[in-house]
């Protein structure tokens, strides 16, 4: 990782602000280092690292109020995380790289991209109820109709290696990923 951008769009004070941006390195930096990683210490290890982090905080335009906009950077990538905290406190993931859409970051989850064509749905929920894992919620971002799309599919139990592999092998599935929440 190289760099970690964090934008808040919301009125919040930056006394708010951050505590949510050791919140996201915590949680990005517990995945790539073995130390101990708390929300004091995680500036300090980013900037250790050599990771690049800035914050920005303000209201711009956006679909959402105090939406959360992480990118995080490595060579040969990136990708954007958004999210956003509803009243009541339901969170929701409301972007994902290019694609939009609004979905519950909880338990099991099938994140995959797809070709956006007639059948997938069916195969899918098929080739899942053969291997009897349940849809708890699927949603869908598409950039337009016949493009690419990305699903996000919450399920009730966490899936064998073998229902990843054999979602990856149906002809308009283009990557397949299971994430733990």
């Amino acid at each position: 990782i190289t760099q970690i951008n964090i934008d808040v769009h919301s009125e919040a004070e930056d006394d708010l602000i951050r505590p949510i941006a050791a919140g996201i390195l915590k949680g990005v930096l517990e995945k790539i280092t073995n130390q101990e990683v708390n929300f004091i210490n995680a500036p300090l290890l980013a900037e250790e690292k050599g990771i690049a982090v800035s914050r920005v905080k303000g209201i711009s335009q956006v679909d959402y109020p105090n939406l959360i906009l992480c990118q995080v950077h490595w060579q040969g990538g990136k990708r954007l995380l958004g999210g956003v905290l509803f009243a009541g406190g339901a969170p929701r993931i409301v972007q994902i790289d290019e694609y939009q859409l609004e979905a519950k970051p909880e338990g099991c989850v099938i994140v995959m991209l797809n070709k956006d064509v007639p059948g997938v749905i069916g195969q899918v929920g098929t080739l899942l109820a053969a291997y009897e894992v349940n849809i708890g919620e699927w949603r869908m971002g598409r950039q337009q109709p016949g493009g690419v799309a990305l699903s996000f599919i919450n399920v009730d139990v966490e899936p064998p290696t073998a229902v990843i592999d054999a979602l990856a092998r149906i002809t308009a599935v283009t990557d397949v990923k299971l994430v733990s929440l």
